[in-house]
């Protein structure tokens, strides 16, 4: 679409420039992003908004009852499943019982830390370290390893976190 509307001939362009087309505007780009690029922090993000409102909770200012009925959630995700030590998806994770959900929430986690994890060496100053949401433990994927869920969009924090990561990336190889 970008070739034909510009006129460009992609293959002349080096691949940082590449890259760097896909970026958010304030971060350098033009803010053209590809989907499939994003499929990973989108499905994450709807896992987030989706299944948590369902889970009861216990927070500072007590505990708050889910959306659905105990007996259905206790069996599906786990009692408790928010203050579990093993993490909130531990019995959605492919333990030997098939989950659909825990093994997409498998897949889309190992794709966004892979996505992070590639542009780590480019962090000369160790920005990306900072960010509470990219752990190795699938059983907390979207949350903090403290099972606490951040405010905001899911969706926008690790697609943010991983734009930023690009433009580190892209600097470095400039």
């Amino acid at each position: 679409m970008i070739a034909k509307c510009f006129q460009i001939d992609f293959s002349t362009l080096s691949p940082c420039i590449q890259k760097r087309i896909n970026l958010p505007i304030k971060l350098g780009g033009i803010d053209v992003r590809q989907l499939k690029e994003l499929r990973w922090s989108e499905y994450m993000g709807g896992i987030m908004e989706g299944i948590v409102p369902l889970l009861d909770k216990q927070s500072d200012d007590g505990f708050h009852d889910g959306k659905l009925e105990n007996n259905h959630i206790d069996h599906w995700i786990g009692a408790s499943a928010l203050n579990s030590q093993d993490g909130p998806w531990h019995k959605l994770l492919p333990h030997g019982e098939h989950s659909d959900i825990g093994e997409s929430i498998r897949i889309s986690f190992e794709n966004i830390m892979s996505s992070f994890n590639s542009k780590l060496e480019y962090d000369a100053d160790d920005n990306m370290l900072n960010s509470d949401l990219f752990h190795n433990f699938t059983a907390f994927a979207g949350f903090t390893t403290q099972g606490r869920i951040k405010r905001g969009s899911t969706t926008k924090r690790i697609t943010t976190e991983i734009e930023k990561g690009e433009k580190t990336f892209i600097s470095g190889k400039i």
